[in-house]
């Protein structure tokens, strides 16, 4: 292994603990304890009840047993990363969030295959697991391609970098690097899935017409060929700002994906221009890009001063790494709200058109209103500085216990009769004052 790959991963060194995380070490320790108790237990018991019954015939605990193993296998894998518990998790940790996404994948993989052989054994009829397990195999081959030939591609790009960029150091090109290689081979996997999805089209002709085969596959071909464009805007053209890189490839998705809903429109004419509402919507997402591909510098230079008035000691890519995400969410959820208002308007103009009954659209309007409220959580999380998961994951909570509280309320009101809301609140509340102990309570 060449020397740049040894020097960023022979010695993994643990991540600190800080002092007032030890509560949540234990309580996470107690709840991987008495789910791994409770999973044995529970799997005892079905194969008991299996043994005891000789009616049951075929092994049928053992879709439990994969089932619940998935979960287990997360929770086992997130605890034993996150405190750096295992030394290989604690190296693919350090080298990046692709080895990481691997291990997950390869267990949900292995085991949501067997699951589907299993099924596939006992039930008559046609064989059908190997669809699942090629067609998602391709994505995991892929996946797998890229974690076992990580180290080798590191340390060609890290010493392509070098040379292109002698300003650079070391972390930078590190970076840089682990970005390239990611977004190389989801590239690679889109690719691969254009071909065998457009032979697997071609070969169904019977079945689709010519005219929508060659449709499709065009469709799916200016898809990738925007994707492709991007990759090769991103990483091989350096005159052009980040920012911008970014703008350009928004615009060539969205041109690409309405020019070809106006073209399906054309084909079937419907009463209402329904390509109308995508390129709205999608078009106030892009006036706010532009917006901030213009004013980028003094934009991002507040989010950089809230992050380095919260975080001491991080270096200047640390620090930029947060001020993004931070400056993500700010101006995602503003983009969020613009397009929630807006498209409400259209909502109820199309229902007006339609004679629909305008009260129904507090249905759409406190539907929507969720996941806005999860949004504003997930900026505040990153607004001030809220670590820890019980703490994030209460906020996030709380958000959504306050939005469909209200619209379960309303619902009530307008129904009337027995008082369900109350009952659901009250029975709500008491998991969140749980998950409030979890987060504050030492």
């Amino acid at each position: 292994m060449n020397e740049l790959v040894l020097k960023e991963t022979k010695k993994p060194a643990t991540t600190p603990e800080p002092k007032d995380n030890n509560f949540g070490k234990k309580v996470n320790r107690i709840f991987v304890i008495l789910h791994l108790f409770t999973y044995v237990a529970v799997s005892g018991l079905l194969t008991l009840i299996w043994a005891l019954d000789e009616t049951l015939g075929f092994f049928w605990p053992v879709f439990a047993m994969l089932g619940w193993g998935i979960g287990i296998g997360i929770h086992l894998i997130a605890y034993l990363g996150y405190y750096d518990m295992v030394p290989y998790l604690t190296k693919v940790k350090q080298q990046s969030m692709f080895g990481v996404l691997f291990i997950y994948h390869a267990l949900v993989y292995t085991l949501v295959n067997l699951l589907i052989i299993m099924a596939d054994i006992i039930t008559p009829g046609s064989i059908f697991f190997y669809w699942p397990l090629s067609m998602w195999g391709i994505l995991f081959g892929c996946h797998a391609a890229g974690f076992f030939t990580w180290d080798a591609m590191m340390n060609y790009e890290i010493k392509r970098m070098k040379g292109k960029y002698p300003d650079f150091d070391q972390k930078k090109l590190q970076l840089s690097a682990r970005a390239k290689i990611a977004n190389f081979w989801v590239l690679i996997a889109h690719i691969a899935y254009f071909v065998v999805g457009t032979i697997m089209i071609y070969t169904m002709n019977n079945i689709i017409s010519s005219s929508r085969i060659i449709e499709g596959t065009m469709m799916w071909a200016t898809l990738l060929g925007v994707h492709a464009l991007g990759y090769y805007i991103y990483y091989y053209i350096d005159s052009i700002e980040g920012v911008m890189k970014g703008l350009i490839v928004h615009i060539a998705f969205y041109a690409a994906i309405i020019g070809w809903l106006i073209y399906i429109y054309t084909q079937v004419l419907t009463r209402i221009f329904y390509p109308l509402y995508p390129m709205i919507l999608w078009g106030i997402l892009i006036a706010f890009h532009v917006f901030i591909s213009m004013k980028w510098d003094d934009l991002f230079k507040n989010a950089l001063a809230t992050v380095e008035r919260q975080f001491e000691g991080l270096d200047k890519y640390d620090l930029r790494a947060k001020a993004k995400w931070l400056f993500f969410w700010q101006w995602s959820l503003i983009a969020h709200i613009a397009i929630y208002a807006v498209g409400l308007i259209l909502i109820g103009i199309t229902m007006a058109i339609e004679a629909v009954d305008i009260g129904l659209l507090i249905h759409p309007a406190m539907g929507w209103a969720i996941p806005i409220a999860i949004h504003s959580s997930l900026y505040v999380i990153k607004l001030k500085n809220i670590q820890g998961f019980w703490k994030g994951t209460f906020l996030i909570h709380l958000a959504t216990y306050i939005s469909v509280g209200i619209y379960l309320i309303i619902l009530n009101a307008m129904i009337g009769g027995y008082p369900f809301s109350a009952i659901a609140l009250a029975s709500w509340g008491i998991g969140l004052g749980l998950h409030y102990i979890l987060a504050y309570v030492r």
